[in-house]
């Protein structure tokens, strides 16, 4: 998908550099997004620790997600599967805040099914 977002932001430069037209310009700027965000995805990666997952991601601090936070975890997505978690964030004071469920999309990783059973037996019925 980075790759098509590359491909697709390039034409619509060149397009650009041939004859400036603002609405060109508008979908340039879609285009270095889509970029942007399937390049942060392509590189981003998942840690399964002994009590929970760590997620690393580019231009931000890695997320750690403990089993016990976890409510559900399933496969997602039409294009490009991936995992959906809800989870409960940590509170100041290590508690768990019930009253905040938090979603996060964790695109497709290699070893994605046996995560997936890994979190999902994990769970807290």
């Amino acid at each position: 998908m980075a790759g098509l977002g590359g491909l697709v932001a390039l034409l619509f430069a060149w397009e650009l550099y041939r004859n400036f037209a603002p609405a060109t310009l508008f979908f340039l700027l879609i285009a270095l997004y889509f970029l942007a965000v399937n390049l942060r995805w392509a590189v981003s990666s998942v840690a399964l620790t002994p009590t929970g997952l760590i997620f690393h991601r580019p231009f931000a601090a890695p997320l750690s997600i403990t089993f016990r936070q976890i409510a559900t975890c399933e496969e997602s997505g039409r294009m490009g599967k991936g995992i959906s978690l809800i989870y409960y964030p940590l509170a100041d004071t290590g508690l768990i805040d019930l009253d905040k469920p938090t979603a996060y999309f964790l695109p497709g990783v290699e070893g994605q099914r046996e995560l997936l059973e890994i979190v999902q037996g994990q769970l807290v019925d």
